[in-house]
C-alpha cells in the first residue's frame, strides 16, 4: 500500500500521528524543512524533506522521505570499529613502549656487566 495522497493519520498509529502532525504543521510557511525522525510503527529511521504545497482548499505539505536506517547502522558500526581499532593501537603502542624500556634497561645492565 503506497503513501501517495494519504494523510499522516491514515498511515501511522494514533499514538505516533499526533507528534508527526505537530512537526508537519511547523512547515506551513514558505520555508522547507529537512530533518531525521524515527518511525515507531516500523522502527526505521527516516530522513525527511517537507515543503508547503499551495492549495486553495487546505494547508498541505509534501513530504519526501528516505529510509536511512541501514546507512545509520553502517555509520554506527564503522564508528564502533574505529574506536576498537584506536583502543587496540593504543594498547599495542603501550606494550611496545614497555618492551623497549625493558630492552634498554637490559642493555644498560649488560653494558655495566650485571
Amino acid at each position: 500500500m503506497g503513501v501517495l495522497g494519504r494523510t499522516v493519520r491514515e498511515m501511522l498509529l494514533p499514538s505516533e500521528a499526533d507528534a508527526w502532525v505537530a512537526i508537519l504543521a511547523k512547515v506551513l510557511t514558505p520555508r522547507a524543512v529537512r530533518f531525521e525522525r524515527p518511525l515507531e510503527t516500523t522502527g526505521r529511521l527516516l530522513e525527511l524533506y517537507v515543503l508547503r504545497v499551495e492549495s486553495k482548499n487546505h494547508d498541505q505539505v509534501a513530504v519526501l522521505f528516505q529510509d536511512i536506517t541501514e546507512r545509520r547502522n553502517a555509520e554506527r558500526r564503522l564508528h564502533e570499529m574505529n574506536e576498537t581499532l584506536e583502543r587496540r593501537v593504543m594498547e599495542r603502542t603501550l606494550a611496545l613502549e614497555k618492551s623497549q624500556d625493558a630492552l634498554r634497561q637490559a642493555q644498560k645492565m649488560e653494558a655495566i656487566g650485571i
